[in-house]
C-alpha cells in the first residue's frame, strides 16, 4: 500500500531476471502509481539484477564466455562487460519513461540532494 508522497524512491532488484521485458511492465506500473498517488518525482535505483538479464541471455554474452573459458576475470573483459552493461542502462533509461534512473550519479529534487 503506498501513500501519497512528493517522492517516491525504489531501491534496488525491481525485477526478478533483470530483462527489459520486466522493465517495461515496472515502468507501466510506475506510471499508474505516479497518477494514483501523485507522486512528483520516481526515483529508481538498480540493483544486482537490473540490466543484466538481457546481457546474460545474449548470444554476444555467452559467446565471449565461451571464448574465454566462462571466466571474467582480466580488467579488459570486465572492461567488455561494462560496455555491455553501460549499453543496457542506456536502453532502460529510455524504456523507464515514468521515472529517473540514478546510477552513479547525483541528483538534486525539490532542493535535496
Amino acid at each position: 500500500n503506498l501513500e501519497r508522497a512528493d517522492i517516491l524512491i525504489l531501491s534496488g532488484d525491481y525485477t526478478n531476471e533483470g530483462t527489459v521485458q520486466e522493465a517495461k511492465i515496472v515502468n507501466e506500473w510506475l506510471g499508474k502509481m505516479k497518477q494514483k498517488h501523485g507522486y512528483k518525482h520516481i526515483l529508481l535505483i538498480n540493483g544486482n539484477h537490473e540490466g543484466f538479464g538481457d546481457i546474460v541471455l545474449s548470444e554476444k554474452y555467452k559467446k565471449y564466455l565461451r571464448e574465454h573459458q566462462k571466466r571474467i576475470t582480466e580488467p579488459q573483459q570486465v572492461e567488455v562487460l561494462m560496455r555491455m552493461y553501460d549499453e543496457q542502462m542506456m536502453k532502460l533509461r529510455q524504456i523507464m519513461s515514468h521515472c529517473t534512473i540514478l546510477h552513479e550519479e547525483e541528483l538534486v529534487v525539490e532542493g535535496i540532494r
